[in-house]
C-alpha cells in the first residue's frame, strides 16, 4: 500500500520509523479567520452547506509561547482540509492538538470525524513544533478514517488520492 517512507503501520495507528530533524516551521499563507462564512448568491447567508463541512472547533495544548505557532499551523490545515471535507461529505466536529506518550503516534480520529487529534510538537521537546508538511499529512490520513477504519488496501488508496487532491491544489 501506499505509505510515505517516513511512516510505518502498527495495528491501526500510524507510527514514525524514525524521529524527524526539527527545521524552522514555514505555513502557506494565513488563511482568512475560521469565523469567516463565505457568501453566494443567496443575499449574502451561508448555505448549510457551507457550515456543515467545516471544522466546528480548533484547540491548541495552551502551553508556551510556540502556542501562537501551532494555532497558525492549524489554521492553515483547517484551509487546505475543508475543501477536501466538502467534496468527500465527511463532516469534522472538533480538531485538536495532542501530545500522547508514545512518541509515534502522531493523530487519532474519533467516531469518523467528530475529532481529529494531531500532534504537532515533537515528543522530545514541546517547544519544538513538527514540519506543517507532516502534520498535514497526518491530517489526510486521519481525514481517510472519516470513510475506512482499517488500514487496508482501500485505505490506502483513498489515502494516495487525498494526497493527490492536495498536491493539485497548491
Amino acid at each position: 500500500p501506499f505509505l510515505p517512507s517516513h511512516f510505518t503501520q502498527r495495528s491501526h495507528l500510524l507510527f514514525f520509523k524514525k524521529p524527524f530533524q526539527h527545521t524552522a516551521p514555514t505555513y502557506p499563507p494565513t488563511p482568512p479567520a475560521l469565523t469567516h462564512m463565505p457568501s453566494h448568491n443567496n443575499g449574502g447567508m451561508a448555505t448549510i452547506e457551507d457550515v456543515r463541512y467545516r471544522i466546528g472547533s480548533v484547540a491548541t495544548l495552551g502551553v508556551g509561547p510556540e502556542d501562537t505557532l501551532v494555532k497558525e499551523m492549524l489554521a492553515a490545515v483547517v484551509s487546505r482540509s475543508e475543501p477536501i471535507m466538502k467534496q468527500r461529505g465527511w463532516p469534522v466536529v472538533r480538531l485538536a492538538e495532542f501530545y500522547p506518550r508514545s512518541e509515534g503516534l502522531q493523530g487519532m480520529n474519533t467516531n469518523h470525524g467528530e475529532l481529529i487529534q494531531l500532534r504537532c510538537r515533537s515528543h522530545r521537546n514541546k517547544a519544538s513544533l513538527l514540519p506543517y508538511a507532516h502534520v498535514m499529512a497526518v491530517m489526510l490520513h486521519e481525514l481517510c478514517h472519516c470513510a475506512i477504519g482499517p488500514h487496508n488496501a482501500k485505505f490506502w488508496a483513498l489515502y494516495k488520492e487525498l494526497v493527490t487532491q492536495y498536491e493539485s491544489s497548491e
